[in-house]
């Protein structure tokens, strides 16, 4: 007895110590990444050095990130130091790690990310990574980096679990996934500019992996929310794992059925395989999916004409006035336009750099997060960015795209009456949240007797829905972009906490934005930003229908 008890001593020693020693490694790592930076941070010879992971298979990304590199040397780098961008390729990784089997402990992609991100933390010069694509690969790189100390900018994770891995080093661009399905299924519910009937009756389709369980199941729970009835829900396997081609005999039983739309979730080469037999076969009913099927590829296997009317939640609004240079810059070297992954990579690579100079140009990764975590709203090209303490974005949300003529294009006002629905429940929240303070204060000034829980809580009635009309929608429009960095206050007029101000100029279909934060590019102010002109026809639209 007395002898186990010293081995299982002994064990639990030898645990212990290799812990420590993990510990140790990680700090030391953390500590020549941090010396080395403060080191060389006033030397123009040394230059600063950004990883990006991503599948060189998939150009877009990396040329948006390679512009935005281009583009701040170009205008003298950070304080005279060169920008140097690092590229390594995650398909590489992935296949060495066995993409597209069944592995029992851990995919390929999560291997594939854990082995990129251990060689840019085996280079004490790399300050901050930005990149890797999906979730899958984002979450496991993000806790490496978060060990070894590297700022990182995950540009398209949507995992809620992504920045709990990450720690304080690790910043996620968009909404989590809840979010994004929310928005789509507000989309199917309501009315609005460009979806004229509302799709009451959905069809889920998802692929068999805990990512198409997981969104299948938020969609579930949205549909309750918003009145929308789920008629049949399927699965299916992906077909990197069957090497499947044919999804013919989970469309066909869809034929039988009397519903409005079909929520799919695949992948992009999957959805279009799914979405051309399903216009073969008869089926008629437009398809909603996920930001994943934005991509030339998808377009490309599902074919023009079966595509056409296919909507997808996206980050990046062609429209939108400050992503002008950057699209024409885009196209003008890559002979194409941007999509939503070279915008995001554009924007990531662009914040390390916002990040640096409100660092008085430290590049110690733990700084530069810090001066990330705090600054002011900061605008890139997919629009605002300002984050919580947990390094999520601050209330960003998506517009809605549809494929018209064999490209996605951005749907004016699509996202409208969900973000009425969004703010009208924030109010409903706030007035409770109110009155419960109310009743609070009333019971504590009450010594003699105990007040019952319908005096702490009222009933109160629903707020009014806002006037439709175009000095209301107006606002609203602006109310949006306040709300992107979460300072929506009421609609009806403008918006103001902290540094932010907006205001609705007088003059019709004008608003500007004015920012005490250092400006976007170079130098000099933030330049107004103004309401297109797709914007100005959405409001007149709807003005029109509330008369």
């Amino acid at each position: 007895m007395q002898r186990s008890i010293t081995v299982v001593i002994l064990l639990l020693g030898i645990s212990l110590l290799f812990t420590g020693c993990g510990d140790v490694q990680y700090e030391v790592s953390k500590q020549q990444r941090a010396a080395l930076a403060e080191e060389n941070r006033y030397n123009p010879d040394v230059d600063i050095v950004i990883g990006v992971a991503w599948p060189f298979d998939r150009h877009s990304y990396l040329r948006g990130a390679r512009l935005a590199g281009d583009e701040i040397n170009a205008k003298g780098g950070l304080n005279g130091r060169k920008v140097r961008l690092v590229f390594k390729d995650e398909s590489v990784y992935r296949q060495a790690a066995g993409l597209g089997t069944n592995r029992i402990t851990r995919s390929s992609a999560q291997e594939a990310a854990v082995a990129v991100a251990r060689e840019f933390a085996a280079d004490s010069n790399v300050v901050a990574v930005v990149g890797h694509q999906g979730s899958a690969a984002a979450v496991p790189a993000a806790t490496a980096y978060n060990y070894h100390g590297i700022l990182y900018i995950a540009s398209t994770s949507t995992s809620p679990t992504l920045t709990v891995a990450g720690g304080q080093t690790t910043f996620q661009l968009l909404p989590d996934d809840r979010e994004m399905v929310r928005q789509v299924a507000g989309y199917a519910a309501f009315p609005g500019y460009n979806n004229k009937i509302s799709y009451e009756r959905i069809v889920i389709l998802n692929e068999r992996t805990k990512y198409g369980n997981d969104i299948a199941s938020f969609f579930d729970e949205a549909a309750n929310e918003f009145n929308l009835r789920i008629i049949s829900r399927a699965s299916f396997f992906r077909g990197t794992v069957e090497k499947r081609l044919d999804y013919r005999s989970v469309l066909f039983p869809l034929r039988s059925l009397e519903f409005d739309a079909i929520f799919l979730i695949a992948s992009r080469e999957d959805a279009g395989r799914i979405i051309a037999q399903a216009r073969e076969i008869g089926l008629k009913q437009p398809f909603l999916g996920m930001d994943t099927m934005e991509h030339a590829e998808f377009l490309r296997i599902t074919g023009k004409k079966a595509a056409e009317g296919t909507v997808v939640p996206s980050s990046f609004n062609e429209n939108f006035n400050l992503a002008q240079p950057f699209i024409q810059n885009f196209r003008q070297i890559y002979g194409q336009n941007p999509d939503t992954w070279a915008a995001l990579a554009y924007d990531s690579i662009y914040l390390v750099a916002h990040g640096i100079t409100l660092s008085h140009y430290s590049t110690v990764p733990v700084v530069v997060a810090n001066s990330i975590r705090y600054m002011d709203t900061w605008f890139g090209v997919t629009g605002a960015y300002r984050f919580k303490l947990d390094g999520t974005n601050l209330g960003r949300a998506y517009i809605m795209k549809a494929v018209k003529e064999g490209e996605f294009r951005s749907l004016p006002g699509g996202h409208v009456p969900y973000m009425l629905h969004r703010h009208k429940q924030r109010q409903r929240l706030e007035r409770h949240r109110s009155a419960v303070e109310d009743g609070m204060r009333s019971a504590a000034s009450q010594t003699t007797t105990t007040p019952s829980v319908a005096t702490i809580v009222p009933t109160l009635p629903d707020p009014p829905a806002p006037e439709q009309t175009a000095a209301a929608l107006l606002e609203l429009a602006d109310e949006e972009v306040a709300e992107t960095v979460g300072l929506l206050d009421a609609l009806g007029h403008a918006s103001s906490r902290g540094s932010l101000r907006i205001g609705v100029e007088e003059k019709y279909g004008e608003s500007h934005i004015k920012l005490p934060s250092p400006p976007l590019r170079g130098s000099g102010e933030l330049p107004p930003h103004s309401l297109s002109n797709y914007r100005l026809q959405q409001l007149q639209e709807l003005q029109k229908e509330s008369q």
